[in-house]
This record gives C-alpha cells, structure tokens and sequence, in this order.
C-alpha cells in the first residue's frame, strides 16, 4: 500500500487535523456574543425614582452605557398653627447621568460577573416651604464610582442582574433662606453657597436588559 506524501497532500491533513482540534475545543465566546449590538435597561420603580440605560456592545466581553435616573416629589398641605394656619409645601427634583464602561467575566451556566466604572453628573433642585424654616436652592454633582455586578441570562437576549460598588462625589449649589427678621416679623431672603463631599456605598435595583 503506497502512502501520499506529496506536500499538498500532507498540507491538507495538516489542515484537518486543525479543524478537528478546534471543533473538539470550540474557542470560548463572551458573555455578549450573539446577542445584539445594542441594549435597552430598566429599573424597577422606587421611592428614589426611576433609571433608565442604553448599552452598545463593544465586544464579547464589553459594553458602554449611558445611565439616567429622574424623580419628582411634590406635597403641598396646610398645618394648624394655632390662631392662624400656615401652608407647607415642598417640591425637589434630581436628574443624574452616568457614563459607564463594564467588562465580563467568562459566562458559566448563563451566569456572568463583571466590573465597571462610570462618571456621575447630577441636578437637584428643592423649594421648602415651612413655617419654620423656608429654603429654595439648587445643587450641582460630579462624581466617580467603581464597583461589581452579575448578569443572569434566562433567554439569549434578556438579562437580570444588580450590582453594588463605592461612589465618589462632590457637590456645589446656592440655597437661600428665608429668616424671620427680629423687628417686624418680616422675612428675608439670606444666601448661602453650598459644597458637599461624600464617599458612598451604593446598592443598585434589579434591572433587566433587552438585547437587540
């Protein structure tokens, strides 16, 4: 029995000796692989309000997002003062964005960790109407925050996961208050800058993700 050796012939058994190594050992894909290019994620609702984000995938193992969170609060009543009532009212609002880059860790049984890091500006505004102590003002907050997460994927395009991490931030506003003068009983307005700087632990919502 005659063998083939001529060089094409040995190139190509050494050509399917390759793909059969590399179908019995498939390369290992990311946690993003075949998913979708891009990403949509809510937060459930709650007393700090509402988060939104909108992910693009940038590989197999990396997403940039940008995360948003907006709440309202209004409440407006009358309080007894005794001979005569006084209103109270109170009004805030906060806006925050936050960029955010996240890198995963091997997927393992639809289960895959992460860390990210991100960069925070936010908008607070307020308008205290007490008796005892009127304020209106508004604030400005730059900030950073790194942490770790888990994303669990019950279906190819749909994820579930929370995170918790540490957050840097540094705030700058100008409230004024209104003072009850000594003569008269008049009120006036008294100005004053505000600067703030808080180190944080923070817990993230559930939140579920949409692929597309």
């Amino acid at each position: 029995m005659r063998l083939l050796t001529s060089p094409p012939c040995r190139l190509g058994a050494v050509a399917l000796l390759v793909a059969t190594g590399a179908a019995a050992h498939p390369s290992p894909q990311g946690p993003l692989a075949e998913r979708g290019t891009w990403a949509l994620g809510f937060a459930l609702p709650s007393s700090e309000g509402s988060s939104f984000s909108l992910w693009r995938v940038r590989s197999p193992e990396t997403a940039l997002g940008l995360e948003g969170s907006f709440s309202w609060a209004q409440s407006d009543h009358e309080l007894d003062g005794g001979p005569r009532k006084r209103d109270q009212r109170y009004n805030s609002l906060n806006l925050q964005l936050r960029p955010t880059f996240k890198r995963y860790r091997p997927l393992r049984h639809r289960v895959a960790p992460y860390f990210y890091g991100q960069a925070l500006a936010g908008f607070t505004d307020k308008d205290e109407e007490y008796w005892y102590d009127p304020t209106t003002g508004s604030m400005v907050e730059l900030g950073v925050g790194l942490g770790l997460g888990v994303d669990w994927f019950p279906f190819q395009r749909v994820s579930i996961g929370g995170r918790t991490g540490l957050s840097l931030r540094f705030g700058f506003g100008e409230s004024k208050r209104w003072v009850e003068s000594s003569t008269g009983g008049e009120f006036r307005r008294h100005p004053s800058t505000d600067r703030e700087l808080s180190f944080e632990i923070l817990r993230s919502e559930l939140t579920a993700l949409v692929y597309f």
